[in-house]
Order: C-alpha cells, then structure tokens, then sequence
C-alpha cells in the first residue's frame, strides 16, 4: 500500500488525484472559520464513486458523502479541516473536486 498522501490547500482550490489501490487515502488540509459555507459539486466535478470525509479540527466527522455531492456544509468552528478521500478504503480512481466556498 502506497502511503498516504497529504497536501495543504484551501477553499477555492479544485483538488486532484488518483486513489491506485482501494486501501489508499488522499488528506487534503484547509483552513476554515467558524460559519463559512463550503460544497464540493458541480460544474467540473468528478468524484469516481470514491466516498470523502470531512473533519473538523477538533477531529469530529462532519459528513461522508461521495465527493460530488457535499453541498452547503457550515463550518463549526475556526482551525484547520481534514477533507480524506477514500477513508473506507472502497475503490480506486481518479477524482477532480472543486472545494468552493459558498
């Protein structure tokens, strides 16, 4: 199994990747404040199946979704936030997820 591969970016950014094997993960770290708006959709977005999960910064789960349909999620509080791809380890691909602010 690949290690897992970790990158900071922040909302506004479209994030890219390929999961090569079922167990891999891809964690994508932002910065949030309390109250902002996110989604991850359409236009230009293409999840593959592949399921994500959204932490907070304290570490609680905030939603599980495939990629492709988060849609107007509140931020809770300020910190950094932990978007995984494929955090149940279902299925490889390649996946474009535009993370905008709403």
């Amino acid at each position: 199994i690949r290690p897992d591969r970790v990158t900071d970016t922040a909302i506004g950014s479209v994030l890219t990747g390929t999961i090569d094997q079922p167990e891999a993960h891809d964690l994508w770290f932002f910065e949030g404040r309390a109250g902002q708006r996110l989604s991850i959709g359409p236009p230009d977005c293409d999840d593959a199946g592949i399921p994500v999960e959204l932490l907070a910064p304290d570490g609680g789960l905030l939603i599980v979704a495939t990629g492709c349909t988060i849609e107007d999620v509140e931020l809770p509080e300020d910190g950094t936030y932990e978007l995984t791809v494929n955090p149940n380890d279902d299925r490889p691909g390649t996946y474009r997820l535009p993370l905008r602010g709403v």
